[in-house]
């Protein structure tokens, strides 16, 4: 079937580069996820999207002890919200046993992709926990 050959061509693409999977935080709103996903699949990398906590729309994440100095600013709004999306990333990264990308939506891959990310994968430590 289809499915399984694409999925065979996913699984034999996250191993070339010792990945165990692309994840991408987006947030849905903003839209900007369109130009990676045109990216990966030129040169065929599966991406993972995790849904990025929205803190403009969750009042969750609203600020309750500081006002704002700028009353048009939402960054003192959205950091708790920022946090939270990353710590999802984080969680699902470290239960993984093989490395993983994690990316936001608003990131492009550059031509030369696939041999940058060799090329670093090779240059890391054996047993590196994060590369920035």
């Amino acid at each position: 079937p289809a499915t399984t050959k694409a999925s065979a061509d996913q699984s034999a693409a996250l191993e070339r580069y010792g990945l165990s999977r692309v994840l991408v935080i987006h947030m849905e709103r903003a839209g900007r996820v369109l130009g990676l996903l045109d990216d990966a699949q030129r040169i065929g990398m599966p991406l993972q999207i995790l849904n990025a906590t929205d803190g403009l729309n969750n009042d969750n994440f609203r600020s309750k002890t500081l006002p704002l100095s700028l009353p048009d600013s939402t960054c003192a709004d959205i950091i708790g919200a920022i946090f939270d999306s990353h710590e999802r990333a984080w969680e699902i990264v470290a239960s993984s046993s093989k490395p993983a990308l994690v990316l936001e939506d608003d990131v492009r891959f550059p031509p030369d992709i696939a041999s940058a990310l060799t090329l670093r994968m090779r240059e890391l430590p054996e047993g590196f926990d994060v590369a920035l």
